[in-house]
């Protein structure tokens, strides 16, 4: 699949949102469940055993929603002009040799929230540096999905979002993934 396909397939999944984690979530609230990264939903790895199960937990998370193979990333950034956005540098040059191209924008807010994508392969491991960089919270907004499911993995500093394709999938997950979910009502 190459960007426009990407970008048209989500178009037919999710026309109330752009890939944003937090807009989904309110926009899918019946299919969203939110892990968090740590035990006792720590925030911050603060050593390195913490970095370690962060990293494990993300990639266990993301493989199960993205599976193998191409998948789209979504950076989003707040700016008037996308056309002045480097997206490289929103994910904190993490993954630099990707082509992104300008798909959504959402205005909701004082400022608009700019999104561009680009397409990526998901392999467990291989995007460790961006999982660092988000929960370092030393990027903006990002978003994976996969255009086999249409899924989402949103991961945020503290754990990630999850959109997945039916209820009965979000509460198969929610029992694998029970210790790693918030004790709060609302799931946040």
């Amino acid at each position: 699949m190459d960007l426009a396909d990407l970008i048209a397939f989500w178009n037919r999944c999710s026309p109330e949102s752009p890939p944003v984690g937090w807009l989904l979530r309110e926009a899918l609230r019946s299919r969203w469940l939110r892990v968090h990264s740590l035990p006792e939903s720590k925030r911050y790895a603060g050593t390195t055993a913490e970095c370690d199960e962060l990293l494990r937990r993300h990639n266990e998370v993301a493989s199960e929603i993205l599976g193998s193979g191409v998948c789209a990333l979504a950076v989003s950034a707040w700016s008037d002009d996308p056309n002045r956005i480097d997206w490289t540098e929103q994910i904190q040059g993490a993954l630099p040799n990707l082509n992104f191209v300008h798909a959504w924008s959402w205005d909701g807010d004082d400022v608009p929230l700019q999104t561009g994508i680009a397409r990526v392969e998901w392999c467990a491991g291989g995007l460790d540096a961006l999982i660092r960089a988000v929960a370092d919270d030393r990027t903006g907004p990002v978003a994976l999905f996969s255009p086999a499911t249409g899924e989402v993995y949103a991961p945020y500093d503290g754990g990630a979002d999850l959109i997945v394709s039916t209820e009965d999938r979000k509460a198969q997950l929610r029992k694998r993934w029970q210790a790693w979910l918030s004790d709060r009502p609302d799931g946040l």
